[in-house]
C-alpha cells in the first residue's frame, strides 16, 4: 500500500498536535507481511497429490512506520519522550491515516519498539513496530437499525473483500412490547429466538463472541435458543418477527496491508 498522505490520528490524538507526520528516511518503509498465511495439505506415500484442508492464518498484520517533525527540525528529549508516551500505550488503539483512498480503514493496533532514527549525532525521526489484531484493517463502526411491531422482511446486503466472509456483528434488540422475539435469516435458514421479553428491555448478543447481557440482569440461557445471528455475502432475507428494535454493529476487513 502506498502512503502519501503524512498526516495520522492515534488514540483519538492527532500528529499535527504533536507537530510530527508519517516520512521515509533514506529508505521506504516496506517491512509488512500482509496476509501471511500457511496452506494446510496432506499426503500419503501411495498418492502422487497433495489434499488440500484449508488456510490457515501464521500472522496478525505487523508494519513498521517512521514519523518526523512537520517544520524539519530534529528532536530533542522532551520531544521524543512525549512522543512515544503517545504512541506506546499497553492497550490496542485505532490508527487511521488521512489519505483519501484509505480514509475508510481503520488498524486496530498497539504501537511498540520506538527507536530513533539519527542523521550523525541528531535525531531526524523515531521509528516504531505496529501490530495489529487481525490480518487487516477494519472499516470505520458501521450501523443499521430496523423496526417492527409485528412482522418485517428486509434485506441485509453485505459486500467484502474476502470470499465467503461471513459477519458477526454486535446486535441490540430493544423490546417494544412483551413477547417473544424472532430473527430469522432465510438466506441460510438459522432462527434466532429471545423468549419472554419485556417492554424496554433491552439485550445485547455479541454474535463473533456469543457474549449475551440483557438490561434487566435476566440470565438469558433458558430464554435464548443459543443461535446468533449471521449475515453472509452479498443479500441476506431477514424476517424480524414480534414487537421491537434491532441495531446491528460491525466493521468489515479492508483488504490492505500495511
Amino acid at each position: 500500500m502506498t502512503i502519501y498522505e503524512p498526516n495520522f490520528i492515534y488514540a483519538n490524538e492527532d500528529s499535527m498536535s504533536y507537530g510530527v507526520m508519517l516520512c521515509s528516511i533514506d529508505t521506504i518503509n516496506t517491512d509488512t507481511n500482509d496476509e501471511e498465511n500457511n496452506i494446510i495439505t496432506s499426503t500419503t506415500p501411495y498418492k502422487e497429490t497433495w489434499d488440500f484442508h484449508g488456510v490457515e492464518k501464521s500472522a496478525p498484520l505487523q508494519f513498521t512506520i517512521t514519523i518526523a517533525k512537520t517544520d524539519g527540525t530534529y528532536f530533542d528529549a522532551f520531544e521524543m519522550r512525549m512522543c512515544k508516551k503517545w504512541l506506546c500505550k499497553n492497550t490496542f488503539n485505532w490508527l487511521q491515516i488521512n489519505q483519501n483512498d484509505i480514509s475508510d480503514a481503520f488498524y486496530y493496533c498497539i504501537i511498540t519498539n520506538p527507536r530513533p532514527v539519527n542523521v550523525g549525532m541528531l535525531t531526524a525521526g523515531l521509528q516504531f513496530n505496529v501490530t495489529c489484531n487481525a490480518q487487516s484493517p477494519w472499516t470505520e463502526l458501521k450501523s443499521k437499525v430496523y423496526t417492527s411491531t409485528v412482522t418485517k422482511n428486509l434485506s441485509v446486503n453485505v459486500i467484502s473483500d474476502f470470499d465467503k466472509y461471513v459477519l458477526y456483528p454486535i446486535l441490540t434488540v430493544a423490546a417494544t412490547a412483551n413477547g417473544d422475539i424472532s430473527i430469522v435469516n432465510n438466506t441460510i435458514n438459522k432462527t434466532l429466538t429471545f423468549k419472554g421479553c419485556v417492554t424496554n428491555e433491552i439485550i445485547t448478543l455479541d454474535c463473533r463472541n456469543y457474549k449475551i447481557k440483557s438490561s434487566l440482569g435476566r440470565v438469558m440461557l433458558d430464554s435464548w435458543n443459543k443461535n446468533i445471528l449471521e449475515l453472509v455475502e452479498g443479500t441476506n432475507s431477514i424476517v424480524m418477527e414480534g414487537a421491537f428494535t434491532m441495531k446491528l454493529q460491525y466493521r468489515l476487513p479492508i483488504r490492505i496491508g500495511g
